[in-house]
């Protein structure tokens, strides 16, 4: 596995995410609490695997169909808030967060938190390999490839939501019923991704190509065979990147 350049990508990526939260403002007081419990949140979703391969495409899926995070789940035990310095927050600071910060405070926490878990390629392994805790470099490397890829993803996705805004903003003659009719296409469309892959991860031998697993999968969802065929390369390369990154090996091609 190549690792990333993160002395190119990663100072870059955090500086775009930053850019798109507002100074003083709740969220920027509380990055690192809001990004963990997304994280969190995402990992606990008990209905699908998909959140847990595709968590920045479930939480935009979440995010339009106007879900946010519990502002309470952010207090203490005694329902105080407090920042990621642990400073109180004042009682009439606006506790909101936009869809973009939600996306923005996800990237932030992946890129300053989660990446670096697992530690660097550059501490000591023994001759087997692996770590004092029993981690390969190829898993460290992986795991901090899945970072990046993953900030680069809420990036695009909040940008995305800054377009669409601006595009709603612009775009007068878009009546209330065309902009549900589009809502509705795009939360279908959703729909049947996360179908297609649990479908797929239980039904489909991953050592499928892409065009067969769709073939088979166009009998279950009612998609286009390319369209299909592009979700199947989407779940390989994510489901063999978390394979590698726990065990080491991936099946997949």
């Amino acid at each position: 596995m190549i690792e990333l350049g993160e002395s190119l990508y990663v100072p870059q990526l955090l500086k775009s995410l930053e850019s798109l939260i507002k100074e003083n403002s709740f969220v920027s007081r509380c990055i690192s609490k809001i990004g963990r419990e997304l994280h969190n949140y995402l990992l606990e979703d008990e209905e699908s695997e998909f959140s847990l391969y595709f968590p920045v495409d479930c939480l935009v899926g979440y995010l339009d169909d106007g879900w946010s995070i519990d502002i309470e789940w952010l207090a203490e035990e005694n329902g105080e808030l407090l920042d990621d310095e642990g400073i109180s927050i004042p009682k009439n600071m606006p506790l909101t967060i936009s869809p973009v910060e939600h996306l923005a405070a996800f990237g932030i926490w992946t890129l300053s938190s989660e990446l670096i878990y697992l530690g660097t390629a550059e501490q000591k392994f023994e001759s087997n390999g692996f770590n004092l805790d029993g981690i390969s470099k190829e898993q460290i490397i992986n795991h901090r490839n899945s970072c990046v890829v993953l900030g680069f993803q809420a990036l695009t996705a909040a940008q995305q939501f800054l377009l669409q805004r601006q595009s709603d903003l612009e775009q007068t003659v878009l009546t209330t019923n065309s902009r549900k009719a589009a809502d509705a296409r795009h939360a279908e469309t959703r729909k049947l991704e996360k179908e297609a892959f649990e479908y797929w991860r239980q039904n489909i031998d991953p050592r499928v190509s892409n065009d067969e697993a769709a073939a088979i999968l166009m009998k279950q969802i009612p998609l286009k065979l390319r369209t299909l065929s592009s979700y199947v390369s989407k779940f390989k390369k994510t489901v063999c990147m978390q394979t590698v990154q726990s065990s080491g090996a991936c099946t997949a091609s």
